[in-house]
């Protein structure tokens, strides 16, 4: 552009160092902004009363000497909402391209109207076997102690984190799925097969053993390695069929891929200004779905567009390869279903006005 413009062409490294002056006027230099970053969290935590704030390691207080690491912060509205949400957490990392490298963790749910929920964020110098099980571990001692699914990739971090002892977060106090997304593309990087990709997409959405067990064996057929790759792994990981309902449907940790999407142009930002952003972007979600929710209480709505709008459930199509039709016994008020099955039921007995239905049973 600037050739275009002005017939003069810039070296990549005078245009980096451009960039970066340009970005320390507008933001604060990158080594200020790492002093500035406790005053903020202060700020916010006193402007928002009961935001977590937990630093590692904790500040020397004696000498008030301060050493970065990580950094952990969950917004209030963000601790008080999820009580109140699917028990289902996606949680993904994404690098850091500023002058000092590192990672930004998020913790994601969903809220009524299947959107985005952020619920807690970190910076951490990378993913690593200490950094994901500290990052649970804040999740746990301040955010929620519910019972709960986490979908994630397989970064060994994580899996350390879902499976160390006295965590709370191995069986049963929590679940592990992986995200499906993320198994087929190492399906596809083992065995360079788009069409064993695919069938491995599908087999892992069936909830019906039939259907499971019928695409598992094409699997072997095309690929006995592949089987071989995925017996490997517990069926309950990747599996809908053999889930158990923890899942609630999700299939992926895309709730979590989509906020670091959003967070894309933060993360060349000095320090202070990526937490500014979290804070300034996630306070535009509540503001705006708040202001959803009222006035859809004033029109009389009493569900989400979500639930009303959704043809899910019974007599129809639950996904691409599923049709199933079941009949709810109006004297017992429960459901034959399967319990994965169970939360879309919901919605379509929210849809037909069936609130005589014991609907918090599906």
């Amino acid at each position: 552009m600037l050739k275009e413009k002005y017939g003069y062409t810039v070296s990549y490294r005078r245009t980096w160092m451009g960039k970066q002056k340009a970005i320390a006027e507008i933001f604060g230099g990158w080594e200020k902004s790492y002093s500035e970053l406790p005053r903020f969290m202060t700020a916010l935590q006193d402007s928002n009363p009961g935001t977590i704030v937990q630093w590692y390691p904790p500040p020397n207080t004696p000498t008030g000497y301060m050493q970065f690491q990580r950094v952990f912060w969950a917004f209030k509205a963000s601790i008080h909402g999820f009580k109140h949400y699917r028990p289902v957490l996606t949680i993904d990392g994404t690098h850091l391209y500023g002058k000092y490298k590192g990672t930004l963790l998020v913790a994601m749910g969903c809220d009524a109207n299947n959107q985005i929920f952020s619920v807690a964020f970190a910076v951490v110098e990378s993913e690593n076997g200490d950094s994901w099980p500290w990052f649970m571990a804040c999740i746990r001692q301040f955010v929620t102690n519910r019972e709960l699914c986490v979908i994630s990739d397989q970064h060994g971090g994580i899996v350390r984190a879902m499976n160390e002892v006295g965590s709370t977060w191995e069986e049963p106090y929590a679940h592990h799925r992986l995200c499906i997304r993320h198994l087929a593309s190492n399906v596809h990087t083992h065995f360079k097969d788009i069409q064993l990709k695919n069938l491995f997409v599908w087999t892992a959405r069936q909830h019906q053993k039939k259907k499971f067990d019928g695409g598992f064996k094409k699997i072997g057929e095309m690929s006995l390695e592949a089987r071989q790759f995925l017996g490997n792994i517990p069926p309950e990981m990747w599996s809908l069929h053999h889930d158990g309902g923890y899942r609630y449907g999700t299939i992926t940790s895309n709730l979590g891929e989509v906020f670091n999407s959003v967070m894309k142009n933060a993360r060349y930002l000095p320090i202070t200004a990526l937490v500014q952003v979290s804070f300034y972007r996630v306070n535009v979600y509540f503001v705006n779905r708040r202001e959803t929710s009222k006035m859809r209480v004033t029109e009389g709505h009493e569900y989400s567009p979500y639930i009303t709008n959704t043809p899910h459930g019974v007599g129809v199509d639950i996904s691409n390869n599923i049709s199933m039709t079941k009949t709810i016994k109006k004297t017992m008020r429960t459901c034959s279903l399967p319990f994965v099955l169970q939360f879309f039921l919901y919605s379509r007995c929210c849809r037909n006005n069936l609130q005589h239905f014991t609907y918090f049973l599906f």
